[in-house]
């Protein structure tokens, strides 16, 4: 695909026409009137063909009360052409203890 500067009120553009097969990697740079500075480091690699979810952020932890906590998260965009996250679990664990599983659906 050609590169085609974006005014710089842009944080993020759509690529069509790439291959679902191969491994794409981007990165980005600035111009101004006196020229192109360096370009960005390169982002993490996505292959479209990979159509499971995208793992979402590190959940956040907050106290309820001396014997309870919430686990706070974010669901991850749906990649293109994928269907609907529809299922989450949640896992806790205690210092080196053994990741167990949550109970999300009657958590709130």
């Amino acid at each position: 695909p050609d590169a085609l500067p974006l005014p710089l009120k842009t944080t993020s553009c759509v690529v069509k026409g790439v291959d679902p097969k191969a491994t794409y990697v981007a990165r980005v740079r600035l111009g101004n009137q006196s020229g192109w500075g360096p370009d960005s480091p390169a982002s993490k690699s996505l292959t479209l063909a990979s159509l499971l979810p995208t793992a979402p952020a590190a959940p956040l932890l907050e106290a309820v009360d001396k014997t309870s906590l919430r686990v706070h998260f974010s669901l991850p965009p749906v990649r293109p052409g994928a269907s609907a996250n529809g299922n989450v679990t949640v896992h806790v664990k205690a210092g080196d203890g053994a990741w167990q599983a949550v109970d999300a659906t009657s958590s709130t």
